[in-house]
């Protein structure tokens, strides 16, 4: 499997160049599968495919491909909801900021 990571400002379009390579790798019998950030980029790139006629896209979030990548592999995966997410990541850096090992963000 090739991967390939895209990087550019906004507005300098990506989206506009990965799903004309999606179109081209799908037409040629290849799989494609898109990482975006979150559910509604995921929604958004589904609509914009349908309304050009194109299907047979994944767009995944990393956290639902690392899930189906370790769900494949036979591996357990327990996600937590983005609420839990936040609290668990507020508190590391809250313990960060109380141990003074995270200073720069401290305000």
């Amino acid at each position: 499997m090739n991967g390939r990571l895209f990087i550019a400002p906004a507005g300098a379009g990506k989206t506009g160049f990965i799903l004309q390579e999606a179109r081209r790798v799908a037409r040629d019998g290849g799989q494609v599968r898109i990482v975006v950030a979150n559910g509604r980029q995921a929604e958004a790139g589904y609509r914009r495919l349908a309304r050009q006629g194109m299907f047979g896209v994944r767009f995944h979030t990393l956290s639902g491909l690392a899930r189906e990548t370790l769900d494949r592999a036979g591996v357990p995966c327990v996600l937590i909801t983005d609420p839990i997410q936040i609290r668990l990541l507020r508190n590391v850096v809250d313990r960060a900021v109380e141990e003074g090992r995270l200073v720069y963000y401290h305000a």
